[in-house]
């Protein structure tokens, strides 16, 4: 490049106290195989030797461009990026991460030849006990020539770097992020609406630093007033931009599945007292832009069966409030079954929410929880394990089972694929929905299997174990259609192509997990819809 030509990329880099990572991040930019760029390191206040360093960078390689500017925060340092760039593509690195050598060279020709509006890669998540995960970024746009609003319905990832944007995609939108934590979500929506033109690199380039100690997302956790007011942001954007009654929908949406991850966060962190706040700024946040939705005062909510049907209990909260008691790793047979004392186990000290949910297992709690419940959300996953009978009872021998308890005598194990499980099966079924019918209790089946491919859609790979997860969703499929030729107290929702529900640290599922979040979603939104029309019925 020479002195007074425009490089082909701008890279802008925000930089605020990370004196202990920035030489890493600086010199993988450094060091990449394509020359062609330039630096813009933006030190937003920096009170430790940050702005040192990018000046010591600066002297040495005249690519790199210093500039300073009293503490505003992470999204203003960007917006400055964005206004002195040359180049008529920018990139966004965080200064607490690295990149790739190669980077560049993968995305940026591909973004000028394709003219595309935005080059995502995959990037890998790195953990401070040196784990590494690949995410698939791409999967948010595996439909390419999405619309706006489709992207949105796919979108939890709302991070902006590991991506070469066309610079007019932000200054001619006049897309500015706030000082705010969660500052990306507050333009992420809107930005998903301006890009027409989106091409994905199947390989990761990128590596986030995940849950470093003293990061603004670390901190941003703890406070679900940051996501509001992201939201409120976004909100009062999408109407200054005349986005708002095309994408009016899709915007509920994308508000709702993120403010339902702050939910989750607070529910595990935050007194009761806490929570009511919690919920009321939600829903005046929500009742304020969608005056068409309002929350409904439906309780008397429980969840049964496994990880899937509490994570959908979780979004529930959104939209109503229901009873707050939750059961998973739990299978038909164990409930219907006889109490059991926490003496005849031997607990580990490991996952806490498990070990509560073994020992719910044990005692069979749920059954004193039903003079308040009028709708359970049940799914028959945990089928999939074997059963333990242990004198007059029958426990789940869940995976959240063999990492947390140890029965202290003689038990018997009762495989899951043998006549003998079917029979107590459908002995437990028809006792449980006989117990259902006398409390006049309606029960949302969601109607789910085990993957049998892992991968991203259209990439998939079938499962070594393949053959045993197919005799496994044989066993399943025969418990579903048992139950709705038996049961009369049944809404049944059925899985829906998207609908995968297992991570990354499961045998079992689809990865990534924003499939899992969508299809929760779906699922609690679709228990609402059925919820409202019967409650409209009574």
């Amino acid at each position: 490049m020479k002195q007074n030509e425009a490089p082909k990329l701008s890279i802008i880099v925000p930089v605020y106290n990370v004196e202990k990572y920035l030489d890493k991040c600086l010199t993988s930019i450094e060091m990449q195989t394509y020359p062609d760029f330039e630096v813009l390191m933006i030190d937003d206040g920096s009170t430790d030797s940050s702005g040192k360093i990018c000046r010591e960078r600066e002297q040495r390689d005249s690519r790199f461009r210093y500039f300073y500017q009293p503490n505003q925060g992470l999204g203003p340092a960007r917006n400055k990026g964005i206004e002195l760039a040359r180049a008529a593509r920018i990139m966004f690195i965080d200064s607490d991460d690295w990149v790739d050598i190669t980077i560049v060279e993968k995305l940026l020709p591909v973004s000028i030849n394709t003219d595309a509006d935005a080059v995502f890669c995959d990037f890998w998540a790195v953990f401070p006990d040196g784990e590494k995960r690949t995410v698939p970024i791409r999967s948010l746009f595996q439909l390419i020539n999405a619309s706006g609003e489709e992207r949105m319905h796919y979108s939890v990832q709302r991070s902006l770097w590991s991506v070469v944007y066309k610079r007019d995609i932000w200054v001619d939108n006049h897309l500015l992020m706030p000082d705010i934590i969660y500052e990306d979500t507050a333009v992420y929506g809107m930005l998903l609406c301006y890009l027409k033109n989106v091409v994905t690199i199947s390989e990761a380039l990128y590596f986030y630093r995940a849950q470093r100690e003293g990061s603004l997302m670390q901190i941003g956790r703890k406070d679900y007033r940051n996501m509001l007011k992201a939201l409120d942001y976004f909100l009062k954007g999408a109407q200054t931009h005349n986005l708002f009654n095309r994408y009016s929908d899709d915007f509920f949406r994308y508000c709702v599945r993120q403010l339902g991850i702050e939910w989750k966060k607070s529910k595990k962190s935050l007194p009761e007292n806490e929570l009511t706040d919690v919920k009321k700024n939600i829903t005046e946040l929500l009742s304020n832009y969608f005056p068409k939705w309002t929350k409904k005062n439906i309780s008397g909510f429980m969840a049964l069966g496994s990880f899937v049907s509490c994570e959908v209990y979780y979004r529930m909260t959104l939209f109503c409030d229901p009873q707050k008691e939750n059961y998973s790793f739990t299978s038909l047979e164990s409930l219907m079954s006889d109490e059991l004392s926490q003496t005849c186990c031997q607990f580990r000290n490991t996952n806490p929410y498990r070990t509560e949910m073994v020992i719910k297992d044990l005692k069979k709690t749920w059954k004193r929880q039903l003079s308040a419940c009028k709708y359970i959300i049940l799914d028959l996953l945990e089928e999939r394990h074997d059963l333990i009978k242990y004198e007059n009872s029958y426990i789940t021998k869940s995976e959240a089972f063999d990492e947390v308890c140890i029965l202290r005598e003689k038990y018997q194990v009762i495989p899951r694929r043998s006549t003998e499980c079917r029979n107590i099966w459908m002995e437990s079924c028809d006792q449980f929905f006989h117990k259902m019918r006398n409390e006049n209790i309606q029960v949302f089946i969601l109607e789910l299997y085990l993957c049998e491919n892992k991968g991203l859609r259209g990439k998939e790979a079938v499962f070594e174990n393949i053959e045993e997860i197919r005799e496994i969703n044989k066993e399943l499929r025969f418990y579903y259609e048992y139950i709705k030729h038996s049961a009369t107290v049944v809404t049944l929702i059925s899985r829906r192509e998207e609908a995968s529900f297992s991570g990354t640290d499961y045998p079992y599922g689809c990865f990534p997990w924003h499939y899992n979040e969508m299809g929760i979603f779906v699922l609690a939104e679709e228990i609402y819809e059925k919820l409202n029309t019967k409650e409209a019925d009574i």
